[in-house]
């Protein structure tokens, strides 16, 4: 028999893909390289990305991530880096000074993508069910 694993994360994760543009800062806080990618998942507290080039486990970044119509400006800690393929790297970024009109912003985003999602699930199962797809149990 296969046990589930319980999913132990303090905040839901959204796999929604959103462009990024990430900038490194140098020891001065000036930014030093400037690298695209996208997200793979997002929370109210952080979000892991691919990008295609390493950068250094621990850095301070900032960078903006378009959600829908707003394009939204952050600054954030890595707190992962794992190498995928050649070019290709999923990097945990943990927010930092996300100000409450951003955070809101990513809420609610959050809350329209899982509410579309969750829509999207109930009319799938709702077409099965007309297929013959749920079976009554006696």
């Amino acid at each position: 028999m296969t046990e589930q694993r319980q999913d132990r994360r303090k905040f839901k994760r959204d796999s929604s893909l959103n462009l990024i543009s990430l900038e490194l800062l140098d020891y001065k806080g000036n930014v030093a390289t400037i690298v695209m990618g996208r997200t793979l998942d997002l929370t109210v507290k952080g979000t892991k990305m691919e990008i295609d080039e390493p950068i250094l486990f621990l850095s301070a970044i900032k960078f903006e991530i378009v959600l829908k119509e707003n394009i939204l400006k952050v600054k954030g800690k890595v707190v992962y880096l794992n190498k995928i393929e050649e070019n290709k790297f999923h990097c945990g970024v943990h927010f930092q000074d996300l100000s409450p009109e951003i955070q809101a912003l990513i809420e609610v985003f959050l809350i329209q993508d899982l509410s579309k999602k969750n829509q999207a699930l109930i009319e799938d199962l709702l077409k099965s069910k007309g297929e013959g797809g749920f079976h009554e149990q006696n």
